[in-house]
């Protein structure tokens, strides 16, 4: 199926209805309502699915706070990290040095950060954000882990003070999948590759039968169903969380 914009998702999905013909998604109250399920269904698509092309690079957010150097945050519209790299570049160097951060998960990041000696020179003492736990940090390199305790910021093993006070934003390099923007608009198109546009009107086709004609409830708990999957399975927006919880035993009944 070619891609469609929201006023032909909408009219064909009215035409099944039976309901009037319209040449504006906001000619009718209904074709409106119908408007709206179709974004709500674009949604829930995304949501329980990687869309590569929600894809991209960005940068990793600074909180400018001298007394967190080492600690980051998630931009919000960030809906899952796959990787990040830092610029480790040295003071007086000129070329850009990125490598690989490696994640650990928060036990294996503490017992890194705790091996380090409390008094020597190039170790500094961060409380965490969001509790008064102290983590140790070296100040005198680029990092190498990260590790995150709330599934929104990102704690760093290090930073290298000479270069900079904190870890800067404009020194990261993150890809992962991004939040779509969505206009209600007659031209807007939906960020979705052809193939899944068929998936896309027949979902929100069923969910205004449901919502628009009263008929029967089941595909609304078909989506609890996998809505509840989902958010079992992928539970965080970093994606090394997501695999860790993967590979724990489950001792559920």
């Amino acid at each position: 199926m070619p891609k469609m914009t929201l006023l032909d998702l909408t009219q064909d999905i009215l035409s099944d209805m039976d309901s009037d013909e319209v040449n504006s998604i906001s000619d009718t109250v209904e074709s409106l309502q119908v408007a709206k399920i179709v974004k709500e269904t674009y949604y829930f698509l995304i949501d329980n699915k990687v869309v590569p092309e929600l894809h991209s690079l960005y940068t990793v957010d600074s909180i400018t706070d001298n007394t967190r150097p080492t600690i980051m945050k998630l931009p919000t519209d960030a809906t899952l990290l796959e990787w990040v790299k830092y610029d480790s570049v040295a003071l007086g160097d000129s070329s850009p040095t990125y490598r690989d951060i490696s994640f650990l998960e928060p036990k294996d990041f503490l017992d890194v950060t705790n091996s380090r000696a409390v008094d020597d020179d190039a170790v500094d003492s961060m409380t965490d954000i969001g509790s008064s736990t102290k983590i140790l940090i070296r100040n005198d390199q680029a990092p190498n882990y990260w590790t995150t305790f709330d599934d929104e910021h990102m704690v760093f093993d290090a930073y290298d003070s000479e270069v900079d006070t904190t870890l800067q934003s404009s020194k990261t390099q993150a890809f992962g999948q991004k939040e779509p923007s969505w206009t209600m608009s007659d031209t807007f198109v939906p960020d979705l590759d052809a193939s899944s546009f068929t998936m896309l009107l027949n979902e929100a086709k069923s969910q205004a039968f449901i919502t628009l004609k009263q008929v029967s409830n089941s595909k609304a708990e078909q989506r609890y169903r996998k809505q509840l999957t989902k958010n079992q399975n992928d539970k965080y927006r970093f994606k090394d969380l997501n695999e860790l919880l993967r590979t724990q035993p489950n001792y559920g009944r």
